[in-house]
């Protein structure tokens, strides 16, 4: 593995495509599932509900838009875990891939509180 390693980083080419790869992974692997979770459709039709039709409606009617959808709690861990597993996996090839997980992890808790 280690004579496999440093053949890799002798050959510049070879090395430009793996890093290029690995970038791209860590890169999809924070922003893509939480910026999915952000931009949901249903969410917008709620928030637009709230905004636009709210007039005439009972109170039951009321309570049901203005409630928030239940957060799922299996979704945001299995991410944090998958995250933390690509970290270890492939962070001797990657180094800042930590810092990039890291910030993902950051913005699927601030994305979390805002939903």
């Amino acid at each position: 593995m280690v004579v496999y390693l440093s053949n890799l980083v002798s050959e510049k080419g070879e090395t430009d495509v793996l890093v290029g790869n690995l970038k791209i992974i860590f890169i999809s692997n924070a922003l893509l599932p939480p910026t999915l979770e952000l931009f949901n459709p249903m969410y917008f039709m709620l928030l637009i509900k709230r905004k636009f039709f709210t007039k005439g409606k009972t109170q039951r009617e009321l309570n049901l838009i203005y409630e928030n959808p239940p957060m799922n709690i299996s979704f945001s861990y299995s991410h944090i875990f998958q995250t933390i597993l690509t970290t270890v996996f492939f962070s001797a090839l990657f180094t800042p891939g930590a810092i990039i997980n890291f910030f993902g992890i950051v913005y699927l808790y601030i994305v979390d509180k805002v939903i």
